[in-house]
């Protein structure tokens, strides 16, 4: 076998590789054997390690062609209510459009002619428009959270009334009124608007009601937060670092009812990660 006998193949990949690379794989690995393991977990570091993410990010390698890479990128990463930017300049372009639309995305097609490179102050203006606003704004208001969370209440604030001033749904207001009310510590305002949101169908969720027994435990709600805290936690939603370790539950270290919440928590991470295990999942990770 020679280098100089084979074709160059010019789609996009590049398909042609050298000839190490073909003699490289004339042996057959097992996806279980440590060896295949170890040298996959070598490839994610230096993967990450390329884009300077150690300890930030992680590589999950995927098996099978660029467009499936990208149909799995964009239905992971690209959250329902998200927007995709697509510039395109060719086929390839095309299909990113066509899988947003396909997933459920909402996409924004920026065309050039096949022959013509994208043009970055394109890409600039495109990205300064004014964001959509989401269905509820759940997504998007994370940051009002972390801001909150992190006792930055004023640019919460700030970033709370950016929100709303695009939220293009009723029901935004409502749960940004509850969001005020936590930053601007108005406990018996935040009860009333949960109480008014309870109807909806998202309350039900066990991520939502972690996360307003959560609020409601910073601003020494503790009765109410743990209640909904216990619910959240019964339905698996079991994230016992957080109430190991957030700051907004300082005030409940050793409360009988708070320390059998953490227990319980506990016992379905540790739960969850022995079925893990027990599957062969750390393989996956290469370890």
């Amino acid at each position: 076998m020679t280098q100089e006998k084979d074709a160059y193949l010019l789609t996009p990949g590049p398909l042609t590789t050298s000839l190490a690379t073909k003699q490289a794989m004339l042996r057959d690995w097992g996806s279980w054997d440590a060896d295949f393991n170890q040298i996959t977990a070598r490839v994610r570091e230096r993967l990450v390690a390329i884009l300077h993410g150690e300890g930030t990010y992680e590589c999950v390698p995927l098996q099978g062609s660029g467009t499936f890479s990208v149909e799995a990128a964009i239905g992971t990463l690209v959250p329902r209510n998200g927007h995709v930017l697509v510039p395109v300049n060719g086929a390839y372009c095309e299909r990113i459009a066509k899988i947003c639309r396909y997933l459920g995305r909402k996409v924004t097609v920026q065309k050039y002619a096949d022959d013509t490179h994208v043009r970055p102050q394109d890409i600039d203006r495109l990205l300064a428009l004014p964001r959509i606003a989401t269905a509820t704004g759940s997504d998007s208001v994370i940051d009002v959270i972390a801001l909150g969370l992190a006792g930055r209440r004023d640019e919460a604030m700030k970033a709370l009334a950016e929100h709303r001033r695009q939220a293009q749904l009723e029901i935004f207001h409502a749960y940004a009124d509850t969001l005020l009310a936590w930053l601007e510590r108005r406990p018996a305002d935040m009860r009333a608007n949960v109480a008014a949101l309870s109807g909806l169908k998202i309350m039900n969720d066990p991520e939502a009601m972690f996360q307003e027994g959560w609020l409601l435990c910073d601003v020494g709600e503790h009765a109410a937060g743990i209640e909904l805290l216990r619910r959240a936690v019964d339905k698996g939603y079991t994230v016992a670092p957080t109430l190991e370790q957030a700051p907004a539950f300082d005030a409940l270290r050793g409360d009988p009812a708070f320390e059998r919440l953490v227990a319980d928590a506990r016992a379905g991470c540790d739960q969850a990660l022995a079925a893990f295990r027990e599957s062969g999942g750390e393989r996956l990770l290469g370890r």
